[in-house]
């Protein structure tokens, strides 16, 4: 590939911008963060002898780095294997866990800012590609993009599953969606708004089972991978469920989620912080339904079926812990924002806004407080 003709790409460079400027951004609070409040003795990360590298493993950060070291055991089976891998593999060069899953973590967010740019320049114009990827960019939680956190891979996986499915690549749809419930449980149910659009694009007449399908039956084979990694390592392949329901999360319809946070909010006897927590994660969740009822107004109904089968899984856990994490990759929000940003007073309110709660949750993050 000729790196001077990437470069000359307008999209490219356009992606590559917004990149560079706001991960600077969020680098720059963390680590002003970091000198002013001088909290950042946290129980997991000491790998990275880097004091403004070990803050970006905060949390769940420091759940990946023992899996990335040492391999899985115990309760790490509740983390999906593929982010830990792919940083694996960069530590194995450079031999430092916390710059390697940051390494994986920011190249993955490039590519999913230059795809996301071409895809929705494709398909509504470079006017909202440009603030789309923008307000991807400084959207509150944000900042895990730059984390030792699967969000950027899991991002990147399911722009480019759901990107060659709109344009009727069904290999290339199969093999990235693989790679995408790999990541994360919630990948799997990409193959919902994909085989959607293999029913949309198919020849009236023609056989409904094709190959086409059978590649598209890579994406859940992701999951049943780690399914049988499990199995082989623990005797059971549901291990990561089972972690997950010691920790409280229990399937459940996804309606209960909101109303356990509201009874918490109401009449719990949480601390005053926990409740201002669970009101800012029910605000955070009624947003994403605003944008849903939007999209469905107003996107091809790929879009808000890629929505709504994304959110349904931490939806159906029982608790709306992480909500505000969990909607920044659904992507198809942020061509609806761009929509409403062409106006320029809404522009403004979303761009300050959004940033303001960035530049806020960034501190708070990487002086261990519970952002999301």
């Amino acid at each position: 590939m000729d790196l001077k003709r990437v470069l000359k790409d307008d999209l490219v460079r356009e992606s590559l911008s917004i990149f560079v400027v706001t991960r600077i951004l969020i680098f720059v609070f963390g680590a002003l963060g970091v000198l002013l409040f001088k909290n950042v003795n946290g129980e997991f990360n000491l790998l990275s002898p880097q004091l403004f590298l070990t803050v970006w493993a905060n949390w769940d950060g420091g759940w990946y780095l023992p899996i990335v070291t040492e391999g899985y055991s115990g309760a790490y089976f509740s983390f999906f294997p593929l982010y830990p891998l792919m940083t694996g593999a960069v530590n194995y060069v450079i031999g430092n866990p916390v710059l390697s899953g940051m390494i994986v973590s920011n190249a993955s967010f490039l590519i999913s800012l230059i795809f996301l740019n071409k895809f929705i320049t494709e398909e509504f114009g470079r006017s909202i590609a440009s603030k789309a990827i923008l307000y991807l960019s400084i959207f509150p939680t944000a900042l895990f993009f730059n984390s030792v956190y699967s969000e950027s891979t899991y991002l990147m996986f399911l722009i480019l599953g759901f990107y060659y499915a709109k344009r009727g690549n069904w290999l290339y749809s199969g093999i990235f969606g693989f790679f995408c419930s790999l990541t994360r449980l919630a990948g799997v149910s990409l193959s919902i708004p994909v085989l959607y659009l293999y029913v949309k694009k198919r020849d009236r007449g023609s056989n409904f089972v094709s190959k086409d399908l059978l590649y598209i039956s890579l994406i859940p084979l992701g999951l049943v991978t780690y399914l049988l990694y499990q199995y082989i390592a623990t005797g059971n392949p549901l291990q990561f469920i089972d972690i997950y329901k010691n920790r409280g999360y229990l399937v459940s319809l996804p309606y209960v989620s909101i109303k356990n946070a509201v009874g918490l909010v109401l009449i719990g006897t949480k601390p005053v912080q926990t409740k201002v927590y669970l009101t800012l994660e029910l605000l955070f969740t009624a947003f994403f339904f605003f944008m849903l009822i939007l999209a469905l107004k107003h996107l091809e109904f790929s879009y808000p079926l890629l929505m709504i089968t994304q959110i349904l899984f931490p939806l159906s856990s029982s608790s709306l812990e992480g909500m505000k994490r969990f909607i920044l990759v659904i992507f198809p929000m942020y061509i609806i924002l761009a929509k409403i940003g062409q106006n320029k007073n809404y522009d403004l309110i979303i761009t300050l806004s959004s940033l303001g709660m960035l530049v806020l949750y960034t501190v708070l993050f990487v002086n261990w407080y519970w952002v999301t």
